[in-house]
């Protein structure tokens, strides 16, 4: 009965939907679950820079968008208020998840980052997903598996299946020393491997800590950060890799309190879903669903 209403609540919103058309997966057992997922989950309008439109993965395997949200010069902590939130429609069922962040200085050009992996354990629903406040419970502060990582910013390493990712999302402060420990993380430099500690500065960073994977290297990169949400007064900190002129020794850009520099900060998380098999007839539904709603135009 769940499945049904939430199909009838997402059909009640498809007018409000930009028209758009959206590639099958090249694997046939996503081809229902992506037709669902249009019909189903909110997208930005047409002519907004998404995921959806910079980065192949997205609509080649079926990816459905959970939050997005136009990141503020500064937060004060509290829940965030997602411009668009499908976490209740989504649910648990998901076994990857994404993040992609876009930055842009007034008409200067466009830069994005996307990264993907295999869920974490303590993802136990869609909800636990996006920007880690004290409200959502949410610590990660570990290495990620099957790590995907897409831009179009010089220097970001890109690839597939990357076994050198790690997490750090807290809502709490946090100091240089290298807890975890993660590989090559520096013990004076905010990086890719720092400490945990009281307060409310924020944390929500993917890094790749060995830039040549299994090689003798021993330099790491920042793939996104966007800190200090948690309730500190003053300007976030943001930055698509390393800072290149770090405050403070604030390589993973804490400190720098630049958000206010960017005209264009997206943030949208994504995840992969499982297509359970008693919601594959209603996953059917999405096809006729979409050419009713286009023959009334």
């Amino acid at each position: 009965m769940d499945d049904v209403l939430t199909f009838a609540h997402a059909y009640a919103i498809l007018p409000r939907l930009p028209t758009m058309r959206l590639p099958l997966p090249r694997n046939p057992k996503h081809s229902l679950a992506v037709a669902a997922s249009a019909a189903v989950l909110l997208w930005p309008r047409s002519g907004e820079a998404t995921a959806l439109a910079d980065v192949p993965e997205v609509t080649l395997e079926g990816y459905q968008l959970v939050y997005r949200e136009a990141l503020p010069n500064s937060f004060g902590g509290g829940a965030v208020a997602y411009d668009v939130d499908n976490s209740a429609l989504v649910g648990t069922n998901f076994d990857r998840v994404a993040y992609y962040f876009e930055l842009q200085v007034n008409l200067g050009p466009r830069q994005f980052v996307y990264v993907s992996f295999n869920r974490l354990a303590g993802m136990t629903s869609a909800n636990m997903t996006g920007i880690p406040v004290l409200s959502t419970g949410e610590i990660f502060q570990q290495l990620i598996t099957s790590m995907n990582v897409a831009s179009n910013v010089v220097g970001i390493v890109t690839g597939t299946g990357l076994t050198t990712g790690n997490i750090e999302f807290w809502s709490t402060n946090y100091s240089a020393p290298n807890a975890v420990p993660i590989p090559n993380a520096s013990i004076t430099n905010y990086d890719f491997g720092d400490t945990r500690s009281a307060g409310n500065y924020g944390s929500m960073q993917i890094h790749n800590y060995d830039l040549d994977g299994a090689g003798p290297g021993t330099a790491g990169q920042t793939i996104f950060a966007y800190n200090k949400f948690g309730g500190t007064a003053g300007n976030s900190d943001m930055g698509i890799g390393n800072n290149p002129t770090p405050v403070s020794n604030g390589v993973d850009w804490t400190f720098s309190g630049n958000a206010a520099n960017y005209t264009v900060k997206n943030l949208e998380v994504l995840v992969h879903p499982v297509p359970e098999p008693t919601s594959i007839g209603l996953m059917a539904l999405g096809p006729i669903l979409l050419l009713g709603r286009r023959r009334r135009k």
